[in-house]
Formats: structure tokens, sequence, C-alpha cells
């Protein structure tokens, strides 16, 4: 062993002394070393700026339009005429939590529908954190509440409007089961607002029937359209949900 250590040894011993006495040898190698580092920093550079775009950015297309609780804005958007389609004549308004495993889920679908070139509508999102209060320190009450489980007001005549719109959507036949139903039950009655819960809001339906609030589509979850979490699978699913095209 000794024997295989010492002509190990003996060899850089060997190459360190040539390269000593070999003086143009040493730029060449310094170069070589400046180029090297070179190469190298771009791809790295680019593999940190990846990184922090995925830390800072995580679900940026739900918290970038966001519609908060506070100042009655998520509660004008919804029960406010004039502010309803005062910027969008169509657009999705979902409704998630920022814990929320389910919305974790759906979020490649959206992420993928408005970021991938195969998808061409001008998709317009807003979003509402039912949780939201929770992550406010001034004391707040009863702002979730006011905006989806109260029975005062338009309340309850806009939690009829999501049953209809998820119930009569042809896309129900698709995702049936006794689960989704009561989940479905659970709205209409106020019981629990299943998150992530996404509607398509349409100008052209509020100015047919005001009752629908403007809500043309309705779901809970999101699930690809072959049945999967598939991200393209998911955001197909969004795009058909988009042109009410369920065939």
């Amino acid at each position: 062993m000794k024997v295989i250590f010492r002509a190990i040894g003996g060899f850089f011993v060997r190459i360190w002394r040539w390269i000593k006495e070999t003086a143009w040898v040493q730029p060449l190698l310094i170069v070589s070393l400046i180029f090297g580092i070179i190469l190298l920093i771009q791809p790295i550079s680019g593999a940190i700026a990846d990184l922090g775009d995925k830390v800072t950015h995580t679900k940026k297309y739900f918290k970038n339009n966001k519609v908060s609780l506070y100042g009655n804005d998520a509660y004008d958007l919804i029960y406010d005429d004039d502010t309803r389609f005062a910027k969008n004549d169509k657009y999705f308004l979902v409704f998630v939590g920022s814990d929320c495993p389910n919305c974790e889920s759906a979020y490649p679908g959206f992420e993928t529908l408005l970021k991938d070139k195969t998808f061409k509508s001008d998709y317009k999102i807003k979003t509402i954190y039912t949780d939201e209060e929770k992550n406010v320190d001034i004391e707040k009450e009863g702002l979730l509440f006011d905006l989806f489980y109260s029975n005062a007001g338009q309340v309850s005549d806009f939690r009829e409007a999501i049953y209809n719109a998820a119930y009569n959507s042809d896309y129900f036949d698709v995702v049936y089961t006794d689960d989704y139903m009561n989940k479905l039950k659970d709205i209409y009655n106020g019981e629990d607002l299943w998150t992530p819960l996404i509607l398509l809001m349409d100008k052209e339906t509020y100015e047919e029937d005001n009752s629908t609030f403007g809500v043309k589509e309705a779901m809970i979850g999101l699930s690809g359209w072959d049945g999967t979490t598939n991200k393209y699978e998911m955001a197909k699913t969004l795009d058909r949900m988009w042109d009410s095209n369920w065939d």
C-alpha cells in the first residue's frame, strides 16, 4: 500500500516540478483558469436567478392579482354593480387560501394558462384570499362572513348564483361525485367555502340576467381535463371553462 501511495505522490511531485520549471505554462494555466471561471459564472448566476424567482414569486399570479377583503375591495367587486366589470368584462374570480393544499395543486394550471403560448385567449384573473384576516395584525371581524356566509343583503343570492352556474354547467357531468355535490350544497347553504372555488365572471351573462351576478361558470377545485393534476391538462380545463366549451 505504501508503494502505491509513494507512486501517486511521486507522480504529482513530478507534475508540479514540471510546471515550475516550464515558465510559459504558468500564464497559460492562469488564463485557462480565468476563462473557466468566466464560463462558470453565467450558468451559476442563471441558476441563482431561477431559484430566486421561484422563492420570491411563489404563486405570483394569485398574489399579484389579489383583491383584498379590507377596504371593501372584495365586497364591492362582487356586490357593487358599477365595480364588478369596471376593469374587465371577463375574468376568473378565484377564492383561495394561503394554507390550502388544493390551491397549491391548482396553481400550476393557472400559471401554465397565463404563461404558455399554447393558450391564446386574453385571460384575466382576480383572487380573494379567504384567510386574509389571519394575516393582518389589525383586528377586524366579519369580513369573510359579510362577503360569503351572511344571509343579509345579496350574499345568499350570490351563493345561489354560484350553485346554479356549477350545477347547470356541462362540466358538472364530468366531475360529478357525491362528495362534489355535497360541497356544492355547502356553498349554497353558506356552510363552507371550499377552496379553490373558481368562478368565471362574464359581463354578457350579467346583462342577460343580473341575478347571476355575472357568474357564467363555477367549479370547486381544479383537475386536468384527463382527470389528472398535470399542469397542461389543468390549463386545458381552465381554457375550456373560459370559452364554456366542454365538448
